[in-house]
């Protein structure tokens, strides 16, 4: 994204000036951390997962899971809704 914002005039200085409008490694979720799961893709070239795991250090150590797939695919939501399951699950008793 950094690239094809440069090829279009788009500074490096701009980025980082607007950075905290749009960068959630600038924002603390409300939710803890401990409920936080973030879900990557091995393959991802658009979130790789270096970044996410950054992403889950900024926020308190949240919890990552990587699944074999690109930006998009079945496996995540899979993943998501067993996550899902565990979390509601753990929560009834």
């Amino acid at each position: 994204m950094a690239h094809l914002l440069t090829h279009h005039g788009i500074t490096p200085e701009m980025i980082t000036r607007h950075a905290h409008l749009t960068s959630p490694l600038h924002l603390q979720p409300l939710t803890p951390s401990q409920r936080l799961v973030v879900i990557g893709g091995k393959y991802d070239r658009i979130s790789p997962p270096a970044a996410l795991r950054t992403l889950c250090t900024a926020w308190g150590d949240a919890h990552y899971l990587e699944v074999p797939q690109g930006h998009f695919g079945y496996k995540a939501m899979r993943c998501a809704l067993a996550e899902a399951d565990r979390f509601l699950e753990g929560s009834s008793s």
